[in-house]
């Protein structure tokens, strides 16, 4: 796994943004400065294991997907990904929810196994 500094910075930066918060903002909610937190982004300061877990509850992500190696492009893919089966089925009714993800698990089987 890839743990560099720049790599944890962008994703805490991509998250805290797609939350519409500033530096400022997520700083005061875990209580650190705000240009530590920016030395964070930046990739020119490293953040400790307490500070990690602050950041990642308060961006509601897991401390892993902030530590993983995965890169930026399949992330995000994986999120288009869920969201269009969410916008697939969040408009029906829960008995064509079950319909549906009975047809996609069949299907599955049938074609992965």
């Amino acid at each position: 796994m890839s743990y560099t500094t720049e790599n944890i910075g962008e994703r805490i930066r991509k998250c805290r943004k797609e939350h519409f918060l500033t530096q400022e903002q997520l700083s005061e909610i875990i209580d650190i400065a705000p240009n530590y937190l920016g030395q964070i982004e930046n990739g020119r300061r490293g953040v400790n294991l307490t500070n990690l877990v602050k950041i990642a509850n308060a961006l509601g992500v897991t401390f892993d997907y902030l530590m993983s190696d995965v890169n930026s492009a399949a992330i995000e893919e994986s999120d288009d990904i869920k969201k269009q089966w969410l916008a697939l089925i969040e408009n029906r009714s829960p008995n064509e929810q079950r319909r549906l993800i009975k047809i996609v698990t069949d299907l599955s089987h049938n074609i992965f196994e």
